[in-house]
């Protein structure tokens, strides 16, 4: 195995904001410095769900039959992890750990079908913050793959990241921008209520065709003042249209949840107000409601999050509001 510098010109670091130096290592970026920071001074445990390095990857052009990464977990809501290693649209390599603490760990993926060069992606966990102290290499590496602009960004709360999903190739964002054969950035944020300032900075970046945004739940949870949500909605279109102009603005207004009629402020309010902010600024609906199942196995124990066959279902029933914006 042969050590590679993390600023190889060879290694292409797929992620909004690139790799980037944390105190720990270095760490493939959803967000920048400053968004983080905020959020920080606010929320910690907010500003780690920004951390995680939810649909980011590792691109290179090899030959190796193996990659080993150093890697030390910051923080995680949730108690596993998945590193995948694809190639040509199959898996050629996983490692996976069902009981994933803070601490460090010697990650091996074993490449099957090592000979020629092709391109290999190595898709980190969507639901652990983490940094990365080594990358290693059995084999040679060539120029790095081509990068193709984004052309969907995801902004949503945990549903969006795919909090519960085991694999990073279960979330309904890859699950759909897979099935299109694009490019996406999932800001998904667990915990996330709508509002537009962690997302901002991303609206102008890319010539996007679509913008979803999938909030709404927590602020349920919160029994935020249905007008307050309203006009954060309205600011989230106004937004879009102004730094993304090009781009088919898409809510997704929240999906069924347990017990949701038992709180002091009905979902159904906070639904009715995406609807009516959608039709008032001749933006796009998706109705929530109809892209899972609870009668299914679409959610896990706690009937918020979704399980891998859930992502799978809502990325589905999704497909055709995207396609229709690309």
């Amino acid at each position: 195995m042969s050590t590679i510098d993390f600023h190889d010109p060879s290694l292409l670091w797929d992620a909004p904001q690139g790799l980037a130096q944390r105190p720990e290592g270095s760490a493939p970026a959803r967000f920048p410095a400053d968004v983080i920071e905020r959020a920080r001074r606010e929320s910690p445990g907010f500003a780690s769900r920004m951390e995680c390095a939810t649909g980011c990857r590792l691109r290179v052009n090899t030959d190796a039959n193996a990659i080993s990464l150093g890697v030390r977990v910051i923080d995680t809501p949730r108690d596993f992890g998945e590193f995948i290693a694809c190639s040509g649209g199959r898996v050629i390599g996983e490692w996976r750990e069902m009981s994933f603490k803070p601490g460090a760990y010697h990650v091996k993926l074993a490449l099957a079908g090592a000979s020629d060069m092709r391109e290999v992606s190595v898709l980190f966990p969507q639901n652990v913050n983490l940094v990365l102290t080594s990358v290693e290499l059995a084999g040679d590496l060539a120029l790095p793959p081509r990068q193709e602009s984004p052309r969907w960004l995801a902004i949503g709360d945990s549903i969006t990241q795919g909090m519960n999903a085991v694999s990073p190739l279960s979330t309904c964002v890859e699950k759909a921008s897979g099935a299109l054969a694009i490019a996406a950035w999932n800001l998904g944020i667990g915990g996330c209520r709508m509002t537009v300032e962690p997302f901002e900075w991303a609206l102008p970046m890319h010539g996007w065709k679509a913008v979803t945004v999938a909030l709404g739940t927590n602020d349920w949870f919160g029994s935020r003042p249905v007008d307050e949500f309203s006009a954060s909605c309205h600011a989230m279109a106004d937004a879009v249209a102004k730094a993304a102009p090009r781009a088919r603005l898409i809510f997704i207004t929240p999906p069924v949840a347990r017990d949701e009629d038992k709180k002091a402020i009905p979902l159904e309010e906070y639904r009715t107000a995406i609807s009516k902010v959608a039709a008032e600024r001749s933006s796009y609906a998706v109705d929530g409601r109809t892209l899972l199942d609870v009668t299914h196995g679409h959610f896990t124990l706690d009937g918020v999050h979704l399980t891998d066959k859930g992502g799978a279902a809502y990325a589905e029933k999704l497909l055709p509001a995207l396609r229709a914006a690309l």
